[in-house]
């Protein structure tokens, strides 16, 4: 196998998650990078991807979606653990974040374990988007 310094953990053969330590990989920006503020977030998910949307609540008289972050069920879950992480390190250096119950959420139920025939649509991610206005 011929190293590529590109992606020095990559296994020959193995596409699973973990086969490239992204911490050793350089960073960049894309060239339609942008940092976004939200303040509440809906989330949704399938058997395919989980969805976040992060929106503003502006003024109390609306909700304004921000962006939407499409991942993988796996990726969902490292995310997850490590916004516990950083919340449990903010905790313990500054203190119990104070009505954390309170900040507006929207979640939506997790997927069954059935598979119905939506479920064997294309997910989100995938799907053809609907014209703009």
């Amino acid at each position: 196998m011929v190293e590529d310094p590109a992606q020095p953990d990559a296994v020959e053969g193995d596409d699973s998650i973990g086969a490239v330590d992204p911490s050793k990989l350089p960073i960049t920006d894309a060239a339609d990078f942008k940092a976004v503020y939200a303040n509440t977030t809906a989330i949704q998910s399938s058997i395919f991807d989980v969805s976040i949307n992060f929106a503003e609540i502006i003024d109390g008289q609306k909700v304004e979606r921000k962006c939407r972050v499409v991942m993988s069920p796996q990726l969902a879950k490292a995310l997850t653990l490590a916004l516990i992480n950083q919340v449990k390190g903010w905790e313990r250096n500054f203190g119990p974040l104070p009505g954390a119950d309170q900040v507006p959420f929207h979640d939506t139920p997790a997927p069954s374990t059935e598979v119905s025939s939506n479920a064997r649509q294309q997910p989100p991610s995938q799907s053809p988007t609907a014209p703009s206005e």
